[in-house]
C-alpha cells in the first residue's frame, strides 16, 4: 500500500467531484468525513457511487426550454433562478424562465472509481483515508 500513491489517485480522479478533507470539491460527500462508517462500505461507496446516494447529493437534471439537458447537484433553488454545482467546483446558474422541466435523478454525479484502478490502487487509496482518520484538521478538531 502506497499512501502517497493512494492520495494522488483520489486527487486526479475523486476532487473533481468530492471533498477529501480541505481539498476537492463539495459536488459529492467528503471522504473523510465518511471514514466513521463501517469500513467495509467505503471501497463500495468508492467504486459504485450509485448504489448509495446520501441525501443532499442527489443529481438533479434540468432541461431547458432551448431544448438543454443541464445536470448538477442543487445548490440553490431560488424564486427566480436554479444553481447547479458541477464537477471541479463549477457552478452553472439557469433562470426559471429559460427551465422547462427539473427532476431528480436516482444517479450519483460521481461517476464509478473503478476505469483504470487496479486492486492495488484501491488499497492504496483505502490506506491513505485510513491514514487520515485521526489527522487533525485546520480548526484543530478531529476528523470524526
Amino acid at each position: 500500500r502506497d499512501l502517497m500513491r493512494g492520495h494522488a489517485l483520489l486527487l486526479r480522479s475523486g476532487a473533481t467531484w468530492r471533498r477529501i478533507g480541505e481539498e476537492g470539491h463539495d459536488v459529492g460527500p467528503d471522504l473523510l468525513g465518511q471514514l466513521g462508517m463501517a469500513e467495509e462500505s467505503l471501497p463500495h461507496d468508492i467504486l459504485s457511487p450509485n448504489e448509495r446516494i446520501r441525501p443532499g447529493f442527489e443529481t438533479t437534471e434540468v432541461r431547458t426550454r432551448g431544448g438543454s439537458i443541464v445536470t448538477g447537484l442543487l445548490k440553490d433553488d431560488g424564486a427566480t433562478s436554479l444553481t447547479l454545482a458541477q464537477a471541479g467546483g463549477v457552478e452553472q446558474v439557469l433562470l426559471r424562465k429559460d427551465v422547462s422541466d427539473v427532476r431528480r435523478l436516482t444517479t450519483s454525479l460521481m461517476p464509478p472509481f473503478t476505469e483504470g484502478l487496479t486492486p492495488a490502487d484501491l488499497a492504496s487509496v483505502l490506506a491513505w483515508l485510513r491514514s487520515n482518520l485521526n489527522a487533525p484538521t485546520p480548526a484543530g478538531k478531529t476528523q470524526p
